[in-house]
């Protein structure tokens, strides 16, 4: 009997330095990326390291995360809205003059399982 694997994307969060708080991690489209408001949300404890999203609609996505070592779900942010909290993105794209965009932290997921890396 042949079984057949869903496709999925498996993300892998390395360079956490603190084990205290929650991590969210979110798998975004371009009209949702950076807002908070992706369709694929999930908290993570900073020692789990990976997570796996199923039933995700082909396209292209971008991974996005960022580490609240309170652990009380606030961003906190520096002068202009930078982050002061770590963050991390898939493809790991510059940030010049404003946040980055989508175009270079995508990634396309079809029929195949893709494997993304944050860095933070």
């Amino acid at each position: 009997m042949l079984s057949i694997m869903a496709a999925e994307i498996i993300v892998t969060l390395t360079g956490v330095r603190e084990p205290t708080g929650d991590i969210y991690l979110q798998l975004c489209r371009r009209d949702t990326f950076l807002t908070g408001s992706c369709e694929h949300q999930v908290t993570l404890a900073p020692e789990d390291g990976v997570h796996v999203f199923e039933g995700v609609e082909p396209g292209r996505w971008a991974a996005t995360a960022w580490h609240d070592p309170e652990g009380d779900g606030v961003m906190r942010t520096h002068i202009f809205g930078i982050p002061a909290e770590p963050t991390a993105i898939s493809n790991n794209p510059p940030a010049r003059f404003g946040p980055p965009r989508f175009n270079d932290a995508a990634f396309a997921y079809a029929d195949e399982t893709v494997r993304v890396t944050l860095e933070f």
